[in-house]
């Protein structure tokens, strides 16, 4: 496996370092981090600005938005189709704040990737993806382990 070192002593993880451990986790090589990018980017489970701007940290938005698209593409996981099973997602306070997100959010939501979290709101808890919050490398190999997890299970079923 190539050993990558993270482009920042942060403890927030870049675009392009999210990238490099979920490809590794996937099919690991020596490729070079921009050849990554412009995969996922020609594949079409990295945007534009994934790849030309991959130095900004992530947001669980942007890690959503990309463990979704790549477990659809890279590993052939079907969207949910079951309703009920999708209306799960609906518990989260903030899952419309952003449209374009909400189906990404939903599905690594329900699958068990990514968390929510509990905030005070109006004197009572209120459970929240917090999408724009910016996410840890610890944070980063958990959910990348998640994905990886659930398309196991889902491969034997």
């Amino acid at each position: 496996m190539n050993e990558h070192k993270l482009s920042n002593d942060s403890d927030f993880i870049m675009i392009k370092d999210f990238v490099h451990l979920l490809w590794e986790q996937f099919k690991p090589s020596s490729e070079d981090i921009n050849t990554i990018l412009h995969y996922g980017h020609l594949k079409d489970w990295l945007e534009d600005w994934d790849e030309h701007d991959s130095e900004r940290f992530t947001d669980k938005k942007a890690a959503a938005r990309i463990l979704h698209q790549f477990m659809k593409i890279e590993l052939s996981i079907p969207e949910i189709e079951d309703r009920e099973t999708y209306s799960k997602a609906e518990e989260l306070r903030d899952l419309y704040l952003c449209r374009a997100c909400a189906n990404h959010i939903a599905h690594v939501y329900v699958r068990g990737i990514m968390e929510a979290e509990y905030v005070e709101a109006n004197g009572e808890q209120a459970l929240i993806f917090n999408g724009s919050r910016i996410i840890t490398q610890a944070e980063a190999r958990v959910f990348i382990k998640n994905t990886f997890n659930f398309f196991s299970s889902f491969s034997v079923v």
